[in-house]
């Protein structure tokens, strides 16, 4: 235990000295003292309404959204939100996933609503990836063509 202690904080010192503070704490996400790679756990607020919440579903959604904190490092908090609505006169049951992803600027809202639950997760979860990516994509065109009255 204490060499594996010892072989991080290594790693920590290495890179603060090589590339800066950003690298290394990215670094230490992702990678352990042998190596290998291994999932951060991410602040990720899962709750249901009118339904139980198994630790299968809470293990999907948790993987599911592990993607997005790969692509946005910025990411705040995630709050998923599971509801499943019964329509009495349709006799239609559907399952809604809302997603809220807190980020630095504007907060992102989604919700999807299919007839199954795991499905209802995998949209919701590439509406709020196709948010992220736009999101970036105009950071960079904003980065790169600045207006006169951005310019000090």
């Amino acid at each position: 235990m204490i060499k594996l202690i010892k072989a991080v904080l290594a790693l920590f010192f290495a890179h603060i000295s090589q590339s800066g503070e950003d690298k290394c704490l990215r670094a230490l996400r992702t990678h352990n003292s042998k190596g290998i790679k291994y999932m951060k756990q991410h602040d990720v607020i899962i709750s249901g309404l009118n339904m139980d919440l198994t630790d299968a579903i809470k293990n999907v959604v948790q993987a599911k959204v592990e993607k997005l904190f790969e692509h946005e490092e910025h990411i705040i908090r995630m709050r998923v939100e599971l509801e499943y609505d019964s329509h009495k006169r349709s006799h239609q049951n559907e399952f809604i996933a809302k997603g809220t992803l807190e980020v630095r600027g504007n907060d992102h809202y989604v919700h999807a609503e299919t007839d199954d639950l795991y499905k209802s997760i995998e949209e919701m979860v590439q509406k709020l990836d196709r948010m992220i990516r736009r999101r970036s994509r105009l950071r960079k065109v904003k980065r790169k063509n600045p207006h006169l009255s951005d310019i000090p």
